[in-house]
């Protein structure tokens, strides 16, 4: 589950349909990999989209269970196109990059890709990539947000 903790959308006078906005939300990423199940994430979003297809970009603060911290940016496209039925379905693709982390996750680098789709009650997507730290090995968590 997704919340909004704050939204701003502005028309974009130059053609029908372009809108840009910043939102803020929370929420929790799951995986299998225990240092990154029942991940808190503050997101920041930015998107520019003309009738829902363009470009987004943002960043997370994960806190980890123990209450480590990790820092990811991202950026990605954004589709929307509407079914025969006339049911509107938003996907999103993009690339991920960790830019730092606290505690045993000080010095994390590394970076993967990420896919979803919007659905009423939020987003659902997938995380793949990989990580590493400084005498620790390199890692390669799937995660899934629902």
């Amino acid at each position: 589950m997704v919340r909004v903790l704050s939204e701003s959308t502005m028309s974009v006078p130059d053609r029908l349909g372009h809108e840009i906005a910043l939102t803020r939300v929370a929420f929790v990423e799951t995986s299998p990999d225990p240092d990154f199940d029942s991940v808190q994430v503050e997101e920041v979003n930015a998107s520019d989209l003309i009738a829902g297809n363009g470009t987004h970009w943002g960043y997370h603060v994960n806190t980890h269970p123990g209450g480590d911290l990790t820092f990811v940016a991202y950026e990605g496209r954004t589709r929307t196109t509407v079914t025969p039925g006339g049911e509107r379905r938003t996907t999103f693709t993009g690339a991920w990059r960790y830019t730092g982390g606290t505690g045993k996750f000080r010095g994390i680098t590394g970076g993967g890709t990420y896919e979803g789709h919007v659905t009423l009650s939020g987003r659902v997507y997938t995380l793949d990539g990989r990580w590493h730290i400084e005498n620790e090995g390199v890692h390669e968590p799937t995660r899934r947000q629902q």
